[in-house]
């Protein structure tokens, strides 16, 4: 499996996001953060039904696979693959009820089944940003923030960066004929909502306290290759904020 592939399922999950190699999925995501370092994760993903049975039955090989090489399960409290692949809200509510002495705390889930797809939105708090992006379900991502000055912060978010020649490049006529039926469909929102006013932000969509990207294969065949070359960059105003700085980018 292209390593390339699972990094950018990852990073869709934080935006938090997720482990899946299969497109067809739809993927709504907003992280905001307030001054002290706290915030709210609010995600929503939708996939077929018939691609969860797929998913969870690649899921089980990894795991297998995993177990005969090292001789043990991962005992992670919470693995990569979970998300977006749980669908069922009792799962849900178990593995985040794992991390909660970590201060990440799962306040509303909501699934359901409309016209063959299944729906889930979930509404997630945390104490300190850090702690949640240091969660293996954003394994494969990095992040960071640095105060560049007394006025301002840079928060930045990215797939781990594969070799430049990993990257599958769907203008190749070869490489399209065989990503394109797994990607089509795939379509990822991500937004970032900030403590203070932005200042300078690379996203195609922002106002005072929001920026926003979007990657979506049906209308932009190139946009696999810029989930995984992009970084997301958002400078705002530090003004009243103590949020802890970090860089999230060892053993990823």
């Amino acid at each position: 499996m292209n390593s390339a592939l699972l990094r950018s399922a990852r990073l869709i999950l934080a935006l938090g996001v997720l482990g899946l190699v299969t497109g067809c999925i739809k993927i709504n995501s907003t992280l905001m953060f307030r001054t002290d370092g706290s915030g709210v994760w609010k995600v929503g993903y939708a996939m077929p039904g018939y691609m969860i049975r797929q998913a969870m039955t690649m899921r089980s090989i990894s795991a297998d696979l995993e177990k005969a090489g090292s001789g043990a399960a991962t005992n992670q409290v919470m693995r990569p693959l979970d998300l977006p692949l749980l669908f069922d809200e009792g799962a849900i509510r178990a593995r985040f009820k794992l991390i909660e002495g970590a201060g990440i705390k799962l306040t509303k889930v909501e699934t359901h089944a409309r016209s063959g797809w299944q729906y889930v939105d979930l509404v997630v708090t945390f104490d300190r940003l850090e702690t949640l992006l240091r969660q293996p379900f954003f394994d494969g991502c990095t992040f960071s923030l640095a105060r560049l000055n007394d006025t301002s912060f840079k928060f930045t978010a990215a797939v781990h960066s594969p070799e430049r020649d990993q990257i599958p490049k769907m203008a190749d006529p070869a490489v399209s004929a065989n990503l394109t039926p797994f990607f089509r469909g795939l379509a990822v929102n991500a937004r970032f909502e900030t403590p203070g006013n932005i200042r300078n932000t690379n996203s195609g969509t922002s106002d005072s306290r929001m920026a926003a990207w979007e990657w979506d294969f049906d209308k932009d065949a190139d946009a696999l290759e810029r989930l995984l070359q992009d970084k997301m960059i958002v400078v705002f105003d530090a003004t009243g904020a103590h949020i802890p700085e970090f860089d999230i980018t060892a053993n990823r």
